[in-house]
């Protein structure tokens, strides 16, 4: 299985909210949508929030999809 690991070689556009944070990676046509940040308080790190990814270029062939967004 190849990997595509799109977010190692590409820097996606960013919009960042208090609630949520989107990164949209034209060149892999993925949209990522996450909670916000989170603080582990074991590290004092910054964690990112739960996150999916929506591959827009699959949709690109279904109109209702295409409404719906």
């Amino acid at each position: 299985m190849v990997s595509n690991r799109y977010w190692e070689k590409e820097t996606p556009m960013l919009c960042e909210t208090t609630k949520n944070t989107l990164r949209w990676f034209s060149e892999a046509g993925r949209l990522q949508v996450s909670a916000a940040p989170w603080e582990d308080k074991t590290t004092g790190e910054q964690r990112p929030g739960k996150m999916v990814s929506l591959n827009v270029t699959a949709l690109a062939g279904n109109a209702e999809a295409v409404r719906i967004l």
